[in-house]
């Protein structure tokens, strides 16, 4: 089991939907060197600034590539840098982490995680219908190729 955790900065719920269905769609749907991406479970959680997400696939992903699949993902920019530095140098060993609550330089609580069962349950639906996408493309290839193979 891998997990990609992805931090996304900006508020709007819409904007993030929009994001996921335009961005999202192709690394699902890519045949990766360990298959395609199967889903296990989804965690959103909001946060003061944005949102993460807590992704966990069946799929053993080694952690290069785990930092490039949230850098494709979308994940901010600069922890992804920290991140492929921290896998690449072996520089720490639980390298992939979001914060769960931030405080500001007088320790006061300035952001903490919110889950939002309602959105899990809008971009579940979303990785369904990719995935479902996928199997009726595949089962139609399949039959086409049988068609033609009978044919022959």
């Amino acid at each position: 089991m891998s997990k990609l955790l992805l931090d996304y900065d900006f508020k709007s719920e819409e904007s993030l939907l929009r994001f996921i269905s335009r961005i999202w769609p192709f690394v699902f749907r890519f045949e990766w060197k360990f298959g395609r991406l199967e889903t296990e479970s989804l965690r959103i959680m909001e946060t003061g600034h944005g949102w993460h997400f807590y992704l966990s696939f069946f799929n053993k992903i080694p952690d290069l590539d785990v930092c490039f699949l949230q850098m494709a993902l979308g994940d901010d920019f600069k922890r992804g840098c920290f991140n492929w530095r921290r896998v690449r140098e072996r520089f720490l060993k639980d390298w992939n982490i979001l914060y769960t609550e931030k405080y500001n330089a007088d320790k006061e609580l300035i952001s903490q995680e919110k889950r939002r069962d309602d959105l899990e349950s809008k971009v579940r639906s979303m990785i369904a219908e990719w995935r479902a996408n996928i199997d009726k493309r595949e089962a139609e290839a399949k039959t086409e190729a049988k068609l033609a193979q009978s044919e022959s």
